[in-house]
C-alpha cells in the first residue's frame, strides 16, 4: 500500500526539483517553484543558505506531498519571522479533490514548527474546491482581492476550537 509522503522542498536535492518541474508542467503552473529553488543553488553553497535561512527575517518555503515517486500537490509559504505571519499559496491543480491533505499539513506545520500565528490563504476565485475545503477547515473568509479570495486564520482561532471541545 502506497502512503503520501510530506516534504519540505530541498533546493539541493536534485530530485526535489525534477518532481517540482514535472507536476509544474503537468499542472501548466505559471510560477515556477523549481526554477526558484535552481536559482538558489546558484548563488548559495548550502552552508550558506543554511545560515540565511536561520538569520533572515522572511520566511520562503515549498512543501510538498508526495506519492509513489511523483508530486501530487504542494504549496509555498511566505512569511516574517518577527510578525509571525505567511501567506501560503496551494497549487492550482488541475485534478484537484475535495480533500486536499497539503492544506491541514501546511497549516500545522506553520503552526507548529514555523511559529507562525496569523495564516493567509489566495485562492483563485474559480477553485471552488479549495474555497469550500478552506471554509471547513475553519478559514474566514476577508473578501476579494482581485482574481483573488484571501482568507484567514489564527492561531488562537485553534485554542479557542479546543476550549470549546
Amino acid at each position: 500500500m502506497s502512503t503520501e509522503k510530506f516534504f519540505i522542498a530541498d533546493p539541493y536535492n536534485e530530485e526535489h526539483i525534477k518532481m517540482l518541474h514535472k507536476f509544474e508542467e503537468k499542472n501548466e503552473i505559471r510560477t515556477k517553484t523549481s526554477a526558484y529553488l535552481e536559482n538558489i543553488k546558484t548563488h548559495y553553497n548550502k552552508e550558506e543558505y543554511a545560515e540565511y535561512v536561520k538569520n533572515d527575517n522572511k520566511i520562503y518555503q515549498c512543501l510538498f506531498l508526495q506519492l509513489e515517486g511523483e508530486i501530487i500537490d504542494s504549496c509555498y509559504i511566505q512569511g516574517e519571522k518577527d510578525t509571525k505571519s505567511a501567506k501560503i499559496f496551494f497549487a492550482p491543480i488541475t485534478n484537484s479533490s475535495k480533500n486536499r491533505q497539503i492544506v491541514s499539513l501546511a497549516t500545522d506545520y506553520a503552526f507548529h514548527v514555523l511559529g507562525i500565528e496569523d495564516i493567509f490563504v489566495f485562492v483563485s476565485l474559480e477553485d471552488k474546491a479549495l474555497k469550500n475545503m478552506l471554509e471547513k477547515k475553519d478559514f474566514e473568509s476577508l473578501g476579494q482581492e482581485g482574481k483573488m479570495i484571501i482568507y484567514s486564520k489564527t492561531k488562537e482561532d485553534i485554542k479557542e476550537e479546543r476550549r470549546r471541545i
